[in-house]
């Protein structure tokens, strides 16, 4: 373990000794539900009690701006549990989220809304752990230039951050992390570095790979990246931020707002760098990225509790996660979105709930000692969904994937229909090119901001060339990647292939199930760099494009969106495929509209293989 130079910290401690004048406020707590005698202490999935002690009934914060080596001053929350408004003295593990969505919020006249607010992280506090919170460089009220998604210096600047917190009076020197999108990225990027005091951390919702994130099979998903970068601009630009401390008239905030607008360019860099090889000063696939860091991450090892969603942004990375992280870990795999805004009440409920339990039962475990058996469980909470707003069970395994996972085959056959027989003949389907054809702005994909539409993918179905099978004879549980092999062709010299799977009721209603995509000429095969449960892989590097030769039948093969779903007896498992998915992507345009078709038959067998529990 190399320690990494902490130029910064001297400077800052100086500022932070016995005596400095900073101003304190206090937060009282609702109060704790009332302690478990020690003969029903229990410590399992999703239930906590007895293990330890709820003592404390508010938190006392401060703010004030920390600087980091090189001079940048970085706009910091540090809240020490209390009682009746007296911060203890006792040393405590600290638990710190590293963000640039604000480290506090403005809540009218009432006092601001912290990172424990933000984080439901009332339980931690009452547990006895300190809660910190720190606004990256360039946003919210921290000085500086934001340096792009994920850039070296904010690992650099966490790590810092990190030593320093090990090193106050308040700390006993254990430290953890929290956060979910961002500030669970931030986690595994300081990961990489192997800071002595990091301990624990507990991720949420996080990428993989960032390339595949915004451009996944090489087509730009600008519904999530245009959004992001208008959030960006208005978290920093544009929505008031809350001044530290020693800024009451907001004067430092001010100064450190104005550095930010030569902030990052968030689209002009993505649109630029279509290619995974794309590498400039300004950014990099490969600097710019977790997956490519995942020998130092795993060379730290550090013990890691992970959280994703089915509904999610990233549930390809979660599980990617899964098969390629080495230290101790654990997963939850619920059923909700990416930050559950709009999902039904009883989830965003769940979901909470569920995850400050596991967020006290894997700290006490790693930071304080206490052997409350969590590592004694199955690795894998997991749920299966049994129907549409997000009804769901759930299920463990001591491994991912689950046991007793088959893979059945679907074939495209005539009368657009979905075969276990593989075809006897050639034959071909085709459809004209619809730029408009869309699944909907309802997408998983705009999660952060609008409503998620599950249950409806009818209209997506009329829009493409639809495949069906009969009325399914029993139920089915579909769990994992299914993966998809088209042979096309089309008048064109590229194509974009989108494929959504929905289950149809009787009605005619359709479930989404999932998606993937790929664009043609990006279709060459490689071996993948890390473990990605035998998948097709493409590099989608420059070098490896090959344009179509019109008319001239070519191998499509990409992997859909992971799930665990229930196909229900009676209902139909529909196959569409677009050329488009006009909210959600930015797509080919021609100079006329393309004729592309499906090919089904002995050598062109069409195909979709299904991972079925048994």
């Amino acid at each position: 373990m190399k320690p990494f130079p902490l130029l910064g910290c001297a400077v800052a401690l100086a500022m932070l000794a016995p005596g400095a004048a900073l101003a304190e406020t206090c937060h009282r707590m609702p109060a704790a539900a009332a302690p478990t005698s020690e003969a029903e202490r229990v410590s399992e999935f999703g239930r906590y009690e007895g293990y330890s002690e709820a003592i404390y009934d508010s938190y006392v914060r401060t703010s004030f701006y920390l600087p980091m080596s090189d001079g940048v001053r970085l706009a910091t929350d540090v809240m020490v549990p209390a009682i009746d408004c007296v911060a203890t003295d006792d040393p405590l593990p600290v638990l710190w989220t590293f963000t640039p969505y604000k480290r506090a919020y403005l809540n009218g006249d009432a006092p601001v809304l912290t990172a424990i607010d933000d984080q439901g992280a009332q339980d931690l506090v009452r547990h006895g752990y300190v809660i910190a919170a720190v606004a990256i460089r360039g946003t919210a009220a921290s000085f500086g230039e934001y340096h792009g998604l994920f850039a070296p210096i904010e690992a650099r600047d966490a790590y810092e951050i990190t030593e320093w917190l090990a090193d106050q009076p308040f700390s006993n020197g254990r430290i953890g992390m929290i956060g979910g999108s961002y500030q669970g990225i931030t986690q595994l990027t300081l990961a990489a570095l192997d800071p002595p005091h990091l301990e624990a951390i507990f991720p949420i919702v996080v990428e993989f790979d960032t390339y595949d994130s915004v451009y996944p099979g090489g087509i730009f998903r600008h519904s999530v990246w245009n959004g992001w970068a208008q959030t960006r601009y208005n978290l920093d630009m544009v929505m008031p931020s809350v001044p530290v401390d020693d800024d009451p008239n907001g004067l430092l905030l001010a100064e450190a707002r104005n550095q930010h607008w030569n902030n990052w360019p968030v689209i002009e860099t993505f649109r630029a760098a279509a290619f995974h090889d794309y590498d400039q000063p300004s950014f990099s696939w490969t600097a710019n990225n977790l997956s490519t860091q995942l020998d130092a991450i795993n060379a730290a090892a550090i013990p890691m509790y992970q959280v994703g969603g089915w509904n999610d942004v990233y549930p390809i990375d979660t599980l990617f996660w899964v098969a390629n992280y080495a230290g101790p870990q654990r997963l939850m795999m619920g059923p909700w979105t990416h930050n559950s805004k709009f999902d039904p009440q009883a989830i965003v409920d769940e979901r909470n709930r569920l995850t400050v339990i596991e967020e006290l039962r894997w700290f006490d475990y790693w930071l304080k000692d206490i052997d409350n058996g969590i590592m004694d469980e199955d690795a894998v909470n997991y749920t299966v969904l049994t129907g549409p707003d997000l009804a769901h069970e759930w299920r463990q395994s001591p491994t991912w994937p689950p046991a007793n996972i088959e893979t059945e085959t679907l074939y495209l056959s005539a009368g657009t229909m979905l075969s276990d027989d593989a075809p006897t003949a050639d034959d071909v389907d085709s459809y004209l090119l619809d730029y408009t054809a869309t699944r909907g702005p309802n997408s998983r994909f705009y999660s952060g901001d609008i409503q998620v539409i599950y249950d409806n993918m009818a209209a997506t179905n009329a829009q493409a060339l639809t495949y069906m099978t009969e009325p399914l004879s029993e139920d089915m549980e579909l769990i994992g990647f299914p993966v998809i092999t088209l042979y096309v062709s089309t008048t064109a010299n590229d194509g974009d292939f989108h494929v959504f799977l929905s289950q149809v009721e009787p009605d005619g209603t359709a479930w989404y199930v999932t998606e993937g995509l790929l664009r043609a000429s990006q279709r060459q095969l490689a071996e993948a760099p890390y473990e990605n449960y035998g998948l097709p892989y493409q590099n989608h590097t420059r070098a490896d494009v090959q344009t179509l030769v019109p008319g001239e039948v070519t191998e499509l093969n990409f992997y859909l969106v992971p799930t665990s779903i229930v196909l229900h007896e009676g209902n139909r498992l529909a196959l569409a495929i677009m050329g488009s998915d006009a909210d959600n992507t930015i797509g080919l345009v021609f100079d006329e509209l393309p004729t592309v078709s499906i090919h089904r038959g002995p050598d062109t067998p069409s195909a979709i293989a299904l991972p079925i529990q048994q």
